[in-house]
């Protein structure tokens, strides 16, 4: 593999992997507190069932701000370092599984 003269000319922007590390983060973390949730229900009282809910939408929204983000640095990119329809892709798809995540976690 040799040196590309368009790599220097026009460097690929690698901010994305940073957001979509973020969104990942505030999907795991949403996860890991529903997976308490979950398995602490019988122990825990109204309000800390009700603090855990809001821990949860806090990470949606959270994700919903970087998924923004992401769509908006994607209009502004010339060169992305990977396709920008993957990318678009997977901050959508990270951002429904918060959204179901949410949605699960206030059924419950």
């Amino acid at each position: 593999m040799g040196l590309n003269i368009f790599d220097l000319l026009l460097p690929r922007e690698t901010k994305f992997f940073g957001y979509m590390d973020q969104q990942a983060q505030f999907l795991v973390k949403g996860a890991h507190i529903f997976q308490d949730l979950v398995n602490n229900i019988q122990n825990l009282s109204e309000e800390q069932i009700k603090a855990k809910l809001t821990e949860i939408k806090d990470c949606e929204s959270k994700g919903d701000k970087v998924e923004r983000q992401i769509i908006d640095e994607l209009g502004k990119t010339f060169i992305t370092p990977i396709d920008r329809e993957d990318i678009h892709t997977l901050a959508i798809n990270v951002d429904r599984a918060l959204d179901i995540l949410n949605s699960i976690s206030r059924k419950v």
